[in-house]
């Protein structure tokens, strides 16, 4: 990444032409629990269609007349925030400011299954000096007759990837709400592969 305050490596958020919230959490001032909004989307043409769905969930949209989308995400709202959403309400790019910083969760790419080099950054083995069909290998995972027995979160082979990640402070750089497809520039990388929810 360059230095020069003009050139960055950015990312651009789109916002679905169905960014809707079906419902509204209640909220009671005593009530000290987090707020929470869901929010369904329906991205790049797609959509759910209401047979399709468990009952519970179609009913869900039903009660707030609000088209199925393609997911269903809830956001975490402060005490202040989300009074005039109502069921229904869109949900555009403009809630985000110029210089806002972001946090974006999303799913990570799959990469199936690793060994301990790729998946957890060991060090490999000599390539030469006798050591043969060991280059890779993790080593030793344990001791001896005592405690017997592998500890558990022992760092090994395994699935890498494909799981729910968070990146903080991400920078809000521009914001083109008139787009024909309202978008954000924002500062850095995020979760998955393009084209993804998050």
């Amino acid at each position: 990444m360059r230095h020069d305050p003009h050139f960055y490596g950015v990312r651009r958020i789109r916002a679905g032409d169905r960014d809707r919230s079906p419902a509204q959490s209640s909220h009671d001032p005593e009530d000290r629990r987090e707020r929470w909004l869901p929010r369904g989307a329906s991205h790049r043409g797609r959509r759910a269609e209401a047979h399709r769905l468990p009952k519970p969930e179609a009913g869900h949209f039903a009660k707030a007349q609000v088209e199925p989308g393609q997911g269903l995400w809830e956001f975490r709202l402060a005490a202040d925030e989300g009074a005039d959403l109502k069921p229904g309400a869109e949900i555009k790019v403009d809630v985000f400011q110029k210089g806002q910083l972001v946090d974006v969760a999303g799913v990570t790419k799959g990469k199936g299954y690793a060994g301990v080099i790729k998946r957890h950054n060991f060090s490999h083995q000599y390539f030469t000096h006798g050591n043969s069909l060991s280059h890779r290998a993790p080593g030793a995972i344990g001791q001896r007759q005592t405690p017997g027995r592998v500890f558990p979160g022992k760092r090994m082979a395994g699935h890498l990837g494909n799981e729910r990640a968070s990146t903080i402070n991400l920078e809000i750089l521009q914001r083109r709400p008139r787009a024909q497809r309202a978008a954000d520039q924002r500062r850095g990388s995020g979760c998955g592969e393009r084209p993804r929810d998050a």
